[in-house]
Order: C-alpha cells, then structure tokens, then sequence
C-alpha cells in the first residue's frame, strides 16, 4: 500500500512517514521546504527510502501528480508563522 503525506518533511510528518515504512508501507511525500521551517533543507532525520517530490499543497498540478497511485493521504501540511 502506497501513502501520500503531505507536509511530510515537517516534525510530524517525517515521524508518520518514518513509521509507515516501518509497518511495510511505502510513502511518499509532498513539502514545500518553507525557508523559515527547514532553512537547510529536508531535515536530516528525513527517512531517506520515503519518496520525496517538492511542491505545495497549494499547487493543485503538484497535488495530482503526487496523488497519483497512491491508497492514502494523510494531510500534515500547515504553515508555521514563526
């Protein structure tokens, strides 16, 4: 079974993705790498096996195309105002 998380290199994110791989999913992620979030990047404690494609949510073409052929989604993606 394949999942989608959005916002999946954030803290919780990552975390799901992390544990899905784990349980013998597979995972794959949509993150915009907000700048004031992750100012380096995805974060290294980014499971590497998880299928990283950057977009935003907001962006309804990248949605489709990381939608495709997944099972799931699970919604993570928010804005952080720091």
């Amino acid at each position: 079974m394949s999942v989608f998380v959005t916002g999946g290199a954030g803290f919780i994110g990552s975390f799901l993705s992390e544990h899905l791989l784990a349980a013998g999913y597979r995972a794959r992620v949509l993150d915009n790498l907000a700048p004031q979030v992750h100012p380096h990047g995805a974060p290294f404690y980014f499971p590497p096996e998880v299928e990283f494609r950057p977009g935003d949510v907001r962006d309804r073409a990248a949605c489709r195309s990381t939608i495709d052929g997944v099972d799931v989604v699970v919604h993570c993606a928010a804005a952080a105002w720091l």
